[in-house]
């Protein structure tokens, strides 16, 4: 008769905090309260958190009752069993493969050669069996259509007219300029020329003298060119105009604001190389709720969740469900 000892597991969990597998290790559940996930907008009620103690070896004999009353075998089938069963596990851990346990989770070595459990979804808290997870909606608050509130209609109107000023000025000042370079030419050219009279009022005049004499030609050829040369300048490139579009949906289109005492952490899933395996990861994390992070490093894409925090343990958590459901290296980004 073949014994299935696995299946025999989570059916003692609902009723014991504990159950210790002789020669492997012991499960050890604790209370869990109901928590909130305010990036995927669930309500978890209170469960039973579950995890994995290789220190409990010792025979408590709990296991081996549950065999014998459930398939009405002998103690020394039973014990048989159970030594078999741990024996095919701790060969399995060796070579890197992953135990499963049915409603319960999965043992495996991580690269350290320590072993590790990651927990199903399971609860086995029977005092609130039958009680679902609650799915919220944050409530949207309606706004006029095309109204804009006083504190950003303000930097708008501010910010338009100083794009207008400096669009302005930018266009005048070529002109202004050559005006500039023009009048000063003329006040030189006409105070050399009072200069000059008042010298030649002082000295003996020549019948043959010109008054009022013109500027001559090469005078004239220098502020020609000076004009042409302004005028021949690159264009100064105008800034572009602020363009403030009206919004006409009435939803409050804000980002979702993080609770109290909440943080955000970023959990990495992979890195891809090519578009197709950024697409492929980005469409799995969508189908299942979460929310999507990337950046860039170097020629790879990083791809991975983000959500908001209260404590060290849900990112624990999430930590475990990333590597349950894509890969078992999922790591915490620091940086």
């Amino acid at each position: 008769m073949v014994i299935d000892v696995k299946k025999h597991i989570g059916q003692i969990l609902y009723e014991r905090d504990s159950l210790i597998i002789p020669n492997l290790g012991g499960f050890v559940s604790t209370y869990k309260p109901a928590a909130i996930d305010h990036v995927q907008g669930m309500i978890q009620p209170p469960s039973k958190k579950l995890g994995f103690n290789k220190n409990l070896i010792i025979n408590d004999g709990i296991l081996i009752n549950c065999i014998q009353e459930a398939l009405g075998v002998t103690l020394t089938e039973a014990q048989k069993a159970i030594k078999d069963f741990v024996s095919r596990t701790i060969e399995m851990l060796d070579n890197r493969e992953i135990i499963l346990f049915p409603g319960v989770g999965r043992l495996y070595k991580d690269y350290e050669n320590n072993i590790q459990f990651l927990q199903d979804n399971t609860n086995y808290n029977t005092k609130v069996y039958g009680l679902p997870t609650l799915q919220f909606y944050p409530i949207l608050r309606a706004r006029p259509a095309g109204s804009l509130s006083s504190d950003t209609a303000i930097p708008q109107q501010s910010a338009s007219k100083s794009f207008n000023l400096r669009r302005t000025a930018t266009a005048i000042m070529p002109f202004a300029l050559i005006a500039i370079i023009m009048i000063g030419s003329f006040m030189f050219f006409n105070r050399t020329t009072e200069n000059a009279d008042i010298a030649a009022s002082a000295m003996p005049v020549k019948e043959n003298r010109m008054i009022n004499k013109k500027p001559s030609v090469e005078q004239m050829s220098i502020v020609e060119s000076l004009a042409n040369t302004l005028t021949k300048s690159e264009p100064v490139e105008e800034e572009p105009e602020l363009i403030v579009e009206e919004s006409t949906d009435i939803r409050d289109t804000e980002s979702a604001t993080l609770s109290p005492g909440a943080k955000e952490c970023v959990i990495i899933i992979g890195a891809f190389g090519k578009k197709a395996g950024v697409e492929k990861r980005v469409g799995q994390i969508i189908d299942l709720g979460y929310s999507v992070y990337q950046d860039k490093k170097g020629k790879l894409t990083r791809v991975g969740i983000q959500f908001a925090y209260q404590d060290e343990e849900e990112i624990k958590d999430k930590l475990d469900a990333m590597r349950d459901n894509f890969d078992n290296r999922a790591w915490v980004l620091t940086e």
